[in-house]
């Protein structure tokens, strides 16, 4: 059924369909890569070294953050005194590879590592490497 040209037209319709209600394109996801990948947690501090409130934050370093946790700190009978504040962020080094793969970076990788092992492979069986007989 899958193999039904008629069938395949249909998926991609209702596919397209799909991802355009949800806002998915290209486009968009590569941007959403591109914000982790390229982040700086400096943006998240105000010039004092004070944090910024998560909802001041501009739309490319709130991409950037995956969770916020807030601990009260308290002292006894004064009550509440301060507070610590985690912030978790996207892993950068997983955008970047994504990054890497969307420009092919590591195809090129690959092709020079095959070179490489294909030369090693060589030098070991000897002179006759590349005397090899093929019937057909």
């Amino acid at each position: 059924m899958l193999k039904d040209v008629n069938v395949q037209a249909l998926i991609a319709e209702a596919t397209e369909k799909a991802a355009k209600i949800a806002g998915l394109s290209v486009e968009r996801t590569l941007r959403e890569i591109a914000r982790v990948a390229y982040s700086d947690p400096r943006k998240l501090y105000r010039p004092d070294g004070l944090l910024i409130p998560v909802t001041e934050l501009d739309d490319d370093t709130a991409a950037t953050v995956a969770s916020v946790e807030v601990d009260e700190i308290k002292a006894g009978e004064a009550g509440v005194i301060g507070h610590t504040v985690k912030i978790k962020h996207w892993d950068k080094n997983a955008a970047l590879e994504k990054a890497m793969k969307y420009h092919g970076l590591y195809e090129k990788d690959n092709k020079q590592q095959g070179d490489t092992a294909i030369a090693a492979l060589m030098v070991a069986v000897g002179e006759g490497a590349g005397k090899f007989l093929v019937k057909p």
